[in-house]
C-alpha cells in the first residue's frame, strides 16, 4: 500500500479535531466585563400630575390670560383676568385645593370667570402635586465591576487561605446597615420633605401676589377651595401684609401632612375671614360649630361662617349661589 493513502485519512481526521479550536479562535473576545461597560442609568423623574395638567390648560385657554410666574427655581402657570371696570375693587388670588387645576370647573373656574364682571382681577394659581404623591427620585447606585470584585476576593481568599469557589458559595450575613446607603442619604426624611413642599406652597402664592401688585388693587383677597384654603389661611398667619386684607375659606380642609391645625389658623387671625361650607355630614358641621365656637372666644376676630345647600345635579345653581354669597362679602 502506497504512503499517501494511509497518511490522508490521517490528515482528514486531524483537521476535523482542530476545527472546533479554530472555531474558538475566530469568535470575537467577549467583552471581559460587560456589567463595567453598562453604565446603571439613574431614574427619570416622573412628570408631576399638576404639570401635565397645567400643560393641557394652556392649550384650552385664551392665551391673553396664560401667565408663567416664577417661584424660586421653578415656573408654574397662572390665570389672570383683569376687572372688566374702569375702577377695579381689588384683586382675588384663587388657591386650588390638592388634584386640582388653576381653572376646576367647581368654585375655583367659575368664581374666577365671575369675579371680573364685579369689578375684581383674578389671578389663579396652580400647586405643586400633594405631598403625598410627590416622587421621590434617587440615584441607583453603582455595583462593583465583577473583575474588580473578583480581584479583591481573591485578595480576601490569599488571606484568609480558603478558595475562590468557596468563598463564592458562601452566603454573606445580613448586614445592621442599609445595603444601598447612597439612596437612603439623598432621599429626603419627611419632615425635610414637608417643609420643602410648604416652601414651594409659599414661593407661588408670593410670586402670585408680587403679579397682582404691579396692577396697584385696592385690596387683595386670598380665595382657598378645599386644601387651598389651608394654603390661604396658612400664608397670612405666617406672613400678614397690609394689603392682604379678606380670606375667603371654601369647603376648607387640612392637607395630609399639615404641621398647623385648620381651626386656628381660621378664626385666630386678625384679618376677615369668610368660612363657607355645604351642609352634609354631622362630623364636617361638627367641626364647622367648633370652629365658630372658638372664634368667639376671640377678643377681636374678623371670622364669619356662611351655609349652603348642596344642589346635586345642579352645579350651575349652586355655583351661581356660591358667587353670589362670595361677591357680597367681598363687597362689605
Amino acid at each position: 500500500m502506497r504512503p499517501t493513502a494511509i497518511a490522508l485519512p490521517i490528515i482528514g481526521l486531524s483537521l476535523m479535531l482542530s476545527l472546533p479550536a479554530l472555531a474558538e479562535d475566530a469568535e470575537p473576545a467577549a467583552p471581559e466585563n460587560k456589567a463595567s461597560e453598562q453604565t446603571v442609568a439613574p431614574r427619570e423623574p416622573l412628570t408631576a400630575r399638576s404639570q401635565v395638567e397645567a400643560t393641557a390648560l394652556e392649550r384650552q385657554v385664551d392665551p391673553k390670560q396664560v401667565q408663567h410666574l416664577q417661584a424660586g427655581d421653578e415656573q408654574f402657570l397662572a390665570l389672570w383676568l383683569e376687572a372688566n371696570s374702569a375702577q377695579p375693587r381689588g384683586a382675588v388670588i384663587l388657591i386650588p385645593g390638592d388634584n386640582e387645576s388653576a381653572d376646576w370647573p367647581q368654585t375655583v373656574g367659575p368664581l374666577r370667570r365671575k369675579l371680573p364682571d364685579n369689578g375684581w382681577h383674578t389671578l389663579s394659581l396652580t400647586l405643586p402635586d400633594p405631598l403625598s404623591t410627590v416622587p421621590i427620585v434617587t440615584p441607583t447606585p453603582e455595583k462593583p465591576a465583577p473583575d474588580a470584585a473578583a480581584e479583591t476576593a481573591t485578595e480576601d481568599e490569599k488571606a484568609a487561605g480558603q478558595p475562590a469557589e468557596a468563598a463564592a458559595e458562601t452566603p454573606s450575613e445580613p448586614s445592621t446597615e442599609a445595603d444601598t446607603p447612597a439612596e437612603v442619604a439623598n432621599t429626603p426624611d419627611a419632615e425635610e420633605l414637608r417643609k420643602q413642599h410648604e416652601q414651594r406652597i409659599f414661593a407661588r402664592i408670593g410670586a402670585g401676589l408680587e403679579y397682582v401688585r404691579q396692577h396697584k388693587p385696592r385690596t387683595i383677597a386670598l380665595l382657598g377651595q378645599g386644601t387651598g384654603a389651608y394654603w390661604a389661611a396658612r400664608y397670612i398667619s405666617e406672613r400678614p401684609a397690609k394689603d392682604i386684607q379678606r380670606i375667603v375659606a371654601i369647603s376648607a380642609q387640612a392637607p395630609e401632612f399639615a404641621s398647623s391645625q385648620l381651626e386656628a389658623l381660621l378664626t385666630e387671625n386678625k384679618t376677615a375671614t369668610l368660612d363657607v361650607f355645604y351642609r352634609s355630614t354631622a362630623a364636617s358641621n361638627k367641626q364647622l360649630h367648633e370652629r365658630l365656637m372658638a372664634s368667639k372666644r376671640q377678643a377681636e376676630s374678623g371670622y364669619e361662617q356662611i351655609a349652603l345647600n348642596a344642589l346635586p345635579g345642579n352645579l350651575h345653581d349652586e355655583q351661581e349661589q356660591l358667587y353670589r354669597r362670595v361677591r357680597g362679602w367681598l363687597e362689605k
